[in-house]
């Protein structure tokens, strides 16, 4: 359980949180890793003791007793580098990487998902007016916790829809179960009731396609490591491995890639994989590429969103 404290600037952030959220969840900025987790130091050498003591989170959202439900940590790259966060990756530096990864090692000994979130600085093509840094960073955490609620709330929904539609779920295998439902969730009422950053992006995506800006618009998924290509989309073995291989990597990411009647822009989000995630990896970063996309597409045709 954490003491709540709020000082300073923070005290905006917990303004926000407090009456977005207020009344499900309780959200802390830049805790201590020491301060939520029991951390057995014994089990780690000292220098990985020293980086768990002196680690802190960005932000962890608790539920109203105070008990952690995940974690949040952001980290973004310059738009200079030619491969994007595959080049970001490879000049990590030792000891980021390593923190990254104690931090979510603990947190798995705590069975506590941690969601580290990672996409291109987007300050240059942002309105002023709508998403600044520290919007931004807002917008994406109520998304995150949009995303969970939709799965609580999934559920009902879920009953009333398949009942319609007449379909039984227990006749699908895990997969094609797991496939469904997250194109049940990014399509579906709930996205628009839950999630701040879906409701932006309509907003936005609307506007661009009233005024005839977006031709067509492509959705990709990424990993590292890259999955395999599959060429026959009946190949139900080789589309299997994929999603094996997809669960299993280290990094989910999502670009999204616009053709307008200027030119072609796209960008990607990625997110640390985390088996026990309690919302979509794959629609978490969507959406965060989506928003960043239509903003720099507006940007470059002068529009005020």
């Amino acid at each position: 359980m954490i003491t709540k404290k709020s000082f300073g600037e923070e005290r905006k952030d917990f303004n926000h949180y407090e009456s977005v959220w207020g009344s499900n969840f309780i959200i802390y900025p830049e805790i201590p890793l020491k301060s939520v987790l029991n951390l057995d130091l014994l089990k780690f050498n000292s220098t990985a003791a020293d980086i768990l003591l002196e680690s802190s989170i960005n932000y962890v959202v608790c539920d109203k007793n105070g008990n952690p439900l995940f974690f949040l940590d952001f980290c973004l790259w310059n738009s200079d580098l030619n491969n994007g966060f595959k080049d970001y990756k490879n000049v990590l530096k030792k000891e980021r990487k390593d923190k990254i990864k104690l931090k979510l090692d603990i947190s798995r000994n705590n069975n506590i998902p941690f969601h580290f979130v990672s996409f291109e600085e987007p300050w240059e093509y942002l309105p002023d007016n709508s998403l600044n840094e520290n919007g931004l960073i807002l917008t994406i955490i109520d998304s995150i916790i949009g995303e969970t609620l939709i799965k609580k709330d999934l559920n009902g929904f879920l009953e009333n829809l398949l009942e319609d539609l007449g379909m039984d779920l227990n006749a699908m295998n895990q997969e094609e179960k797991k496939q469904y439902l997250e194109d049940l969730i990014s399509n579906s009422p709930l996205e628009l009731k839950w999630d701040p950053l879906v409701k932006k992006i309509e907003k936005v995506h609307n506007i661009l396609l009233y005024k005839g800006i977006i031709k067509t618009e492509f959705k990709i998924p990424l990993s590292i490591p890259e999955l395999p290509l599959i060429n026959d989309l009946n190949d139900e073995l080789n589309l299997q491995k994929r999603r094996k291989i997809f669960q299993r990597s280290n990094w989910h990411g999502s670009r999204i890639s616009c053709k307008t009647d200027q030119d072609n822009i796209q960008k990607e989000a990625w997110i640390r994989n985390f088996e026990d995630s309690k919302g979509s990896t794959l629609i978490i970063t969507q959406n965060i590429a989506r928003m960043l996309t239509y903003y720099q597409i507006a940007n470059t045709h002068g529009l005020k969103i």
